[in-house]
């Protein structure tokens, strides 16, 4: 259930990406990068 989620959600970015224009794409995945970063690896245990 998850995995075919995971799989419409990736073929639906590239259109996502196209409609956004690139520079909000790469705003984005700093976005995405730095909320990754503050939760997961900043934070010990």
């Amino acid at each position: 259930m998850y995995q075919s989620r995971v799989d419409c959600i990736c073929r639906m970015l590239p259109r996502i990406f196209e409609a956004a224009g690139v520079e909000a794409t790469f705003h984005l995945a700093d976005v995405i990068q730095g909320f990754f970063e503050s939760h997961y690896f900043r934070h010990p245990g």
